[in-house]
């Protein structure tokens, strides 16, 4: 585990009742990182609570653009919004109907919608803790900007300027985590603009495919690497909202196990690379875990990029 991973593992375990002795690490590592995942066969369920089993009440996205996104990038927003309002019902998300809970049968619906978004224009300031994160998401509910939902997945989209403290480039591309606000348990992510991190690789921090380093699908490398972050820590935070819930034996998380691996891509014009479209636009994202209710059941279990 990193520094990050322990942190969360600090904060948490009072609260955590496991089957075995490693816990998830809700952490999207970055690319020079996570090829140190070990290997696990079979996603195990824990017992915690998932999101989005109940019909008719989709997990809702909220993201809160943080950071000084109009000078820095003024396009990078719109290229989120389309992706998450369109996630929903997609082949991809469906990949979540396999956690099926093995006593109770209570299994994930491909239901989600992008249901708020907000901008912080920097609250926080530009380097952010683990600690001004959550003040971030607490005072976006609080301050009457978003709703206070449990049902939820609040994301905080960083732009290039915007710093986390506490492992970003360094450990990390994004993570999740919860907390309370208000009295209810808050599942929240941060994700950063890899054109941040300069020291590190840049965009090839959090972007495993060379082409898509310099030109992407939507000619912005930085938030269409943020976009696989997305994916990996939205499917993350629905399948392991209080890190008990779906995860490996080695405390990796569905996906960790399928982190920078994108299937099979086609170019596009400027030489990119995509494998999913979404509300008639291409986007380069990671694969993620079939988990045992899928076809084949524990044999079926693999990295795809759509259900069935």
């Amino acid at each position: 585990m990193n520094l990050k991973a322990l942190g969360t593992a600090a904060l948490l375990c009072s609260s955590m009742t496991l089957a075995n002795g490693q816990q998830a690490t809700g952490i999207t590592r970055t690319t020079h990182d996570a090829a140190a995942v070990p290997a696990a066969t079979g996603i195990i369920y824990h017992g915690g609570p998932v999101l989005g089993t109940v019909s008719g009440h989709p997990v809702h996205l909220y993201f809160i653009y943080y950071g000084n996104w109009a000078t820095k990038d003024p396009g990078g927003p719109a290229i989120m919004h389309n992706f998450g309002a369109n996630l929903g019902g997609s082949a991809y998300w469906n990949i979540l109907t396999t956690y099926k809970e093995p006593t109770s049968g209570i299994t994930i619906n491909n239901a989600l919608v992008l249901h708020g978004e907000y901008t912080d224009t920097g609250s926080q300031g530009s380097s952010l803790s683990d600690a001004t994160l959550q003040t971030v998401v607490s005072s976006a509910i609080t301050g009457g900007h978003l709703p206070l939902d449990t049902n939820a997945v609040y994301h905080v989209l960083a732009s290039p300027e915007v710093n986390e403290t506490s492992g970003f480039c360094s450990a990390y591309c994004g993570f999740h985590n919860h907390m309370t606000v208000s009295g209810k348990n808050i599942k929240y992510t941060f994700v950063g603009d890899p054109v941040h991190c300069t020291s590190f690789g840049g965009v090839a921090d959090c972007q495993g495919d060379a082409n898509n380093l310099s030109h992407s699908p939507n000619n912005d490398p930085g938030v269409d690497a943020m976009i696989s972050v997305i994916a990996h820590e939205s499917e993350e935070a629905t399948s392991d909202p209080n890190l008990n819930a779906w995860f490996f034996s080695n405390g990796y998380e569905n996906g960790d196990k399928c982190a920078y691996k994108y299937g099979t891509v086609t170019p596009v014009g400027n030489g990119s690379d995509f494998n999913i479209t979404l509300g008639g636009a291409n986007y380069l994202i990671q694969e993620n875990w079939i988990g045992p209710g899928g076809t084949g059941g524990v044999a079926g279990e693999k990295c795809a990029i759509s259900y069935p």
